[in-house]
């Protein structure tokens, strides 16, 4: 029998993305997603459709309230590199591989036995013992909270069998991928597991005095690494009595925010209106694994915009930006957006887009002014896409 998840979501209380808990202002939406290719014969045509790909996206709207941890699970990707994976990702120096042990130290690492990772590396790769499995998934065995080993399946990494046999360090990095996982707790006594989760959208804020400073997210559901494909895991449901926890309401930020962007009146210090509002674009490629089944997704590019009210603010200073930046071909001006909301702070490299004008008798004055994220960088070493955390 297929559970009915939509009645069961309906009375989700308590999220938990990553490890992290998050309150849903109301209930969570779960969406099945199914992809598809149609069987076709020359003098027929389409005979037939087969299934190429199941998954689901949940969504759902964060109450606001506000942490460094919830700030860090619903914008996990703030500086992760163009062609990196959407997964929970720790970078540990190739140094640090025992090859005598096979014992990979990585000081306070958080795996658990059995944990599914896939991994790759930044310069040489490590030498292994039939190949090194950059497309396969391993198990982590937890050694001690500082070390652990690698598994060819999750029974060896919880019975200590079928060891990755490293027996040169390589050079650089070895970067681990783990799964993000997404648990769901009902208020009806019923707890919903998805165990391969990537954030798709993550959610726009309205840093403001008049409303809490999250908008929707969207999670996407992919089936369990090293599953088969046919008979993988999406979700698990399990009974288990809800307990809440007491919340802090001095977290939930409802501030009318400030705004600086460079060292130019008024810029530096802009006179806000009702609020800011900064939206997210996130662009994705799928990665395939496990006989072709779509395992994750790469991040392609992030764009963000802070579209803020600057009532009082004139054509004259605004066009003086715009004028100062020359001809065809000159270097548009960039500059340090910041922007503090109570204990919230957002900040990224920015331009500043064109406005639109409203000019009559009565005024002369700029619409909502716009800025377009610009990602930084120093010796072609790129900064973080933006930061956004609790002060």
């Amino acid at each position: 029998m297929i559970p009915d998840l939509a009645s069961i979501l309906a009375s989700a209380a308590i999220v938990v993305l990553d490890g992290v808990t998050i309150r849903p202002k109301a209930g969570v939406t779960f969406k099945p997603i199914r992809s598809s290719f149609d069987v076709t014969s020359g003098t027929i045509g389409r005979v037939g459709t087969r299934i190429n790909e199941t998954g689901a996206e949940i969504s759902f709207t964060p109450d606001g309230y506000f942490t460094d941890a919830i700030a860090q699970a619903l914008h996990p990707y703030k500086s992760v590199e163009i062609g990196g994976s959407l997964a929970a990702v720790r970078k540990v120096a190739c140094s640090n591989i025992n090859t005598s042990t096979d014992v990979i130290t990585d000081t306070s690492h958080g795996y658990s036995t059995g944990q599914a990772v896939r991994i790759s590396y930044t310069s040489t790769a490590p030498t292994v013992t039939g190949g090194f499995p950059r497309t396969d998934t391993l198990y982590v065995r937890s050694v001690t909270t500082d070390t652990y080993t690698l598994h060819t399946s999750s029974a060896g990494a919880t019975n200590n069998t079928g060891k990755v046999d490293f027996t040169a360090q390589g050079t650089g990095y070895l970067v681990v991928a783990r799964m993000r996982t997404l648990v769901i707790h009902c208020q009806i006594g019923v707890k919903v597991t998805f165990h391969n989760v990537m954030v798709t959208q993550m959610p726009n804020l309205r840093l403001s005095a008049g409303e809490t400073m999250f908008q929707q997210v969207t999670i996407k559901a992919f089936h369990k690494h090293g599953e088969s494909p046919t008979t993988g895991t999406l979700f698990t449901l399990t009974d288990a009595a809800f307990t809440d926890a007491a919340i802090d309401e001095d977290n939930y930020s409802t501030v009318s925010p400030s705004v600086q962007w460079g060292s130019t009146e008024p810029f530096d210090d802009l006179p806000v209106g009702s609020s800011v509002e900064i939206d997210f674009t996130l662009n994705t490629t799928e990665m395939t694994a496990d006989v072709s089944r779509v395992a994750g997704l790469m991040l392609s590019s992030i764009a963000a915009t802070a579209k803020v009210s600057a009532p009082g603010l004139t054509w004259a200073e605004t066009l003086s930006i715009l004028q100062a930046e020359g001809a065809r071909g000159a270097a548009i001006t960039e500059a340090l957006l910041s922007i503090g909301a109570g204990n919230a702070v957002f900040n990224m490299r920015a331009v500043l887009e064109p406005p639109d004008l409203a000019a009559s008798a009565e005024q002369s004055m700029v619409q909502p002014v716009t800025f377009s994220l610009v990602r930084g960088h120093t010796d072609g070493i790129p900064s973080a896409w933006y930061t956004f955390y609790r002060d």
